[in-house]
C-alpha cells in the first residue's frame, strides 16, 4: 500500500468532497473523505444506503441530521453514525461553509461520486449551485450504486 494518494476534490450539488482514502487503499473495508457544504445548504434529499453504514465527524459549522424520524442537532467535535438500510437526510445549519469528516463502511461509496462527480482544481472556493443536468444525474445514478432517493 502506498498512502497517502493524492486525488482530485470533487464537486457534486453544489458541495465539495476531498478523498483521503478509497477503497483501493483499505482493503475496500472503508472509505475517509472531507465533505464542504455552503451556508444554509439543504443537503441531499431523503435517501438510503443498501451498501454501505456512513459516519460524519463535525468539523466546522452546525448541521441536522434526520435518521427516520429523529432529527440529530450536530456541532463541531460530534460524531454522528447512520447505519445503512435506514432513511436519513442531512442539511447544513451555518451562516459559514461547514465541514465534516465522513467515513463509509464497507468501502464504495466512493464510486458514486467519482461517476457523478467533477474534478475541481481550486479546493478552496465551493462550487456554484449545481444546475438541472448535474441534479438529474445524481438521481439517474443513485441506483446504480445502492442508493434509494426519496424526492
Amino acid at each position: 500500500m502506498d498512502l497517502p494518494r493524492k486525488y482530485k476534490t470533487l464537486s457534486l450539488g453544489g458541495h465539495l468532497y476531498k478523498f483521503y482514502a478509497k477503497g483501493k487503499d483499505t482493503g475496500e473495508l472503508y472509505t475517509v473523505f472531507e465533505a464542504k457544504l455552503p451556508p444554509l445548504d439543504i443537503g441531499p434529499p431523503p435517501h438510503i444506503h443498501s451498501n454501505e453504514d456512513v459516519a460524519f465527524y463535525i468539523i466546522e459549522g452546525l448541521f441536522t441530521f434526520s435518521l427516520e424520524d429523529t432529527e440529530i442537532k450536530a456541532k463541531p467535535g460530534d460524531f454522528i453514525f447512520l447505519p445503512r438500510g435506514r432513511k436519513h437526510w442531512l442539511r447544513s445549519d451555518s451562516a459559514q461553509v461547514g465541514k465534516m469528516l465522513v467515513i463509509s463502511s464497507p468501502a464504495g461509496f466512493e464510486n458514486f461520486y467519482d461517476a457523478t462527480g467533477t474534478p475541481v482544481e481550486d479546493d478552496s472556493r465551493m462550487p456554484p449551485p449545481p444546475i438541472h443536468e448535474e441534479l438529474v444525474k445524481l438521481i439517474q445514478e443513485a441506483p446504480n450504486f445502492g442508493i434509494e432517493m426519496f424526492l
